[in-house]
């Protein structure tokens, strides 16, 4: 009886000092990512919160920042921010609007097809269009996936700067 209360003393302890390590070491550090249910801690100033909407609140500094679809953008944005990379950030942004505007789009073209008020000239017309919101979709859906590559790209380049420091020496 007397081992599990110093066993529960002693866990405790080593619950709190990790607790403690965690905070100041993961949430103050400037490239950590931590995931917490539906929320994503990044780089000591932002916050990533899962919407019921399936959106993403962007928040820098407890201040709500912007709102996107995906973690993969929230993250790229962040990145993009930190770095002051304000001209690709707004360009992610916009892309990811025309995007959704797509969806919209097709999703519309779909439903008019399945109609059986239209012609099938109409629905030949609208096959077409639907056919070329694809392509554009994809072509979208590309040149985010290389936002976010550049992104990634751009921290990778953050963390081999920290480990690069002048006047050290390793041998």
């Amino acid at each position: 009886m007397a081992n599990d209360n110093i066993r529960d003393q002693y866990v405790n302890k080593v619950v709190n000092l990790l607790t403690d390590i965690i905070k100041e070491d993961l949430l103050e550090n400037s490239n950590a990512i931590i995931r917490n249910g539906d929320c994503i801690s990044a780089f000591k100033h932002y916050r990533i919160v899962k919407t019921e909407k399936s959106a993403y609140n962007i928040y820098k500094q407890n201040q709500l920042a912007t709102s996107v679809c995906s973690t993969r953008i929230a993250l790229a944005w962040c990145i993009y921010d930190k770095h002051k990379k304000s001209i690709q950030l707004h360009h992610l942004i916009r892309l990811e609007n025309e995007l959704i505007r797509r969806q919209s789009e097709m999703m519309h073209y779909r439903h008019f097809i399945n109609s059986v008020k239209i012609t099938q000239q109409q629905r030949e017309i609208t096959i077409d269009r639907l056919d070329d919101t694809k392509y554009r979709y994809r072509s979208l859906q590309k040149q985010i996936d290389k936002c976010i590559n550049v992104a990634k790209y751009c921290q990778q380049k953050g963390f081999d700067n920290e480990t690069i420091r002048p006047g050290i020496v390793t041998d």
